[in-house]
């Protein structure tokens, strides 16, 4: 093998070990822990970049990317059921909050290939009527631009459950 092509080899090598570690850390080699934490709906704070998304019931915080309609299912069961929609949508994705509040909780899923870790809170509080407001806040842990995936979590997690 000539010596030319040791280096395009060599640089091969250490992409595939770099996606190697990266894959199997889920990339909290860069940044830190991939869970961010509890989203506080109160404060409000979105992203300065463009890789979040924000959707509520009307009411239920400031500036949504669109509005949820109200539910006819308790707080509990409706965040049990959007838990259980995440198992069967994404096999990959994980409930990383305590569990001990029973209208909230908070997912992690990653993208199929890069495995790039996507935040997901959920909260659902009880409204007036027996109905319960939804609140839902997606956000990414690396990059700029999420190309609508964030967005694409939240529909996805809420399209189908009967008002």
């Amino acid at each position: 093998m000539s010596a030319s092509w040791m280096i395009p080899i060599g640089i091969i090598i250490i992409i595939l070990a770099f996606l190697a570690i990266a894959w199997s850390s889920e990339w909290s080699f860069v940044g830190g822990p991939n869970d961010p934490g509890r989203y506080d709906f109160q404060a409000g704070q979105r992203r300065a970049t463009k890789n979040d998304a924000l959707a509520c019931t009307e009411g239920l915080c400031a500036k949504p990317d669109w509005i949820l309609p109200a539910y006819s299912m308790p707080p509990d069961r409706l965040i049990a059921e959007i838990v259980e929609r995440m198992k069967r949508i994404d096999p990959r994705s994980r409930r990383v909050d305590t569990a001990d509040t029973p209208g909230y909780a908070r997912l992690l899923t990653f993208s199929p290939i890069m495995r790039f870790p996507d935040a997901i809170d959920v909260e659902a509080i009880g409204l007036p009527g027996q109905k319960t407001g939804l609140r839902v806040y997606s956000r990414a842990k690396l990059g700029s631009s999420d190309f609508g995936k964030n967005a694409e979590h939240i529909r996805r997690l809420t399209r189908g459950i009967t008002p």
